[in-house]
């Protein structure tokens, strides 16, 4: 009998897996919930199953799930497979309705040219090509580069005592001198540092924590 988890073939008649994913670890919990539970195993709760996440998509607030869900679309634009931290900053640069603008209007910084350097940054990484078209959804996934970040925000979300991860918490993260990239060097550069992005905060949130999973409503 042959079970089929998008990218993986699990053969019970040979006992071989062969995979053919970027994300070994999500596909494993497949396997093991199908040796357990057979072809009624529990799906994966992913909302946006391109992209495999190791930790609760639940955490994240509305606006950073939007955030992510539309790195699909700019991923499959710039013909990326990897989820880079620079396609998570270009996607959260381009809403203006979210707390990414209004920190950057607070601290009186353009975005403008730096979204124009991301850019022109993302076009210069390897793209990956199929002869069939678009790279499939389940062939996306995040980078480990960005798996780190997700983490080092939710590091950040606990050290201030919010119940959400907001996509302050990832400009914390990218900020912080343990992140090192293209993403992080241009926030630098732009004048986005740990000391100006904590007054910003302050004068947007002043002493509201996090506590629902949309925020920006109440700022």
């Amino acid at each position: 009998m042959i079970a089929k988890f998008g990218k993986l073939i699990y053969n019970k008649s040979i006992k071989g897996i062969f995979i053919r994913s970027a994300d070994a670890s999500h596909i494993f919990r497949r396997v093991r919930d199908y040796l357990q539970f057979g072809m009624d195993a529990p799906k994966p709760e992913l909302q946006y199953p391109g992209l495999h996440f190791l930790m609760d998509f639940n955490r994240f607030t509305e606006k950073t799930q939007e955030v992510i869900a539309r790195c699909q679309a700019l991923l499959r634009s710039y013909s990326h497979h990897a989820l880079e931290p620079e396609h998570l900053l270009l996607a959260a640069l381009g809403d203006d309705d979210s707390i990414v603008a209004k920190i950057f209007t607070t601290a009186q910084l353009d975005k403008s040219n730096l979204q124009k350097e991301l850019q022109e940054h993302l076009a210069t990484l390897p793209k990956i090509h199929s002869p069939l078209g678009p790279i499939p959804q389940d062939q996306l996934f995040i980078s480990q580069k960005t798996k780190d970040l997700l983490e080092l925000a939710d590091n950040k979300r606990e050290l201030i005592h919010d119940e959400f991860t907001s996509l302050e918490h990832i400009l914390l993260a990218l900020v912080d001198p343990r992140s090192k990239g293209f993403a992080t060097d241009i926030l630098l550069k732009h004048g986005m540092n740990e000391a100006k992005l904590f007054q910003a905060l302050a004068k947007i949130r002043g002493n509201q924590r996090i506590t629902s999973s949309n925020p920006e409503a109440t700022y």
